[in-house]
């Protein structure tokens, strides 16, 4: 979840972060990260926050070292960036700007 200080109807992008830590980990086997239930995140956004993971846990297992705290703080910044509607406008049908203001209506 993104930080937006328990604001539930300013989250507009969400993840889990699934991490295995297989047998010999950290030292001859790194963690590997498994991105699930996204929202508001679009496939090409999965995917860069998938390789930027894979990149992460390849350098801290050359290091010999634990990642555990470092993919879910990429994760949540990943988040944080991306906290921002990734569809057209209903309206314009133009994309949302990162710095544009705009206002969530709730459903039902």
């Amino acid at each position: 979840m993104p930080d937006v200080a328990g604001d539930a109807a300013m989250v507009y992008a969400s993840l889990s972060l699934k991490v295995m830590l297989p047998s010999g980990y950290p030292e001859d086997a790194g963690a590997q990260g498994e991105v699930e239930n996204t929202r508001g995140l679009t496939d090409s956004d999965v995917s860069e926050l998938k390789a930027k993971m894979d990149e992460l846990c390849q350098e801290l297992l050359q290091e010999k070292s634990t990642c555990l705290f470092q993919l879910v703080q990429l994760a949540k910044d990943f988040v944080n960036e991306k906290n921002v509607p990734s569809d057209d406008c209903t309206i314009c049908m133009c994309p949302f700007d990162e710095d544009e203001q705009f206002f969530l209506t709730l459903c039902g």
